[in-house]
């Protein structure tokens, strides 16, 4: 989440591919309070992953997220995917 405040680039192809799976609102930052934002943000990343995994799985996205990318591919293991 943090990779994408930081990175114009990423989160503007974010915002494409969201617009390619009609994902309406994107990625919602935790706050200073942490309390009520944390299911906000976990929500948030749970409707935007199916975009997440294809700028992780795409070879000519050239957006590399240098941390956990490789929880978002398609071929995850089960443990790691949110039902």
């Amino acid at each position: 989440m943090k990779f994408f405040q930081k990175s114009t680039f990423a989160n503007a192809q974010l915002r494409i591919s969201r617009q390619k799976y009609k994902v309406s609102r994107g990625l919602v930052p935790i706050g200073k309070t942490r309390f009520g934002t944390i299911y906000f943000a976990g929500s948030s990343i749970q409707r935007c992953l199916t975009p997440l995994r294809e700028l992780c799985g795409d070879e000519t996205s050239r957006v590399v997220i240098p941390v956990g990318s490789h929880l978002l591919t398609f071929d995850m293991p089960v443990q790691y995917m949110y039902y």
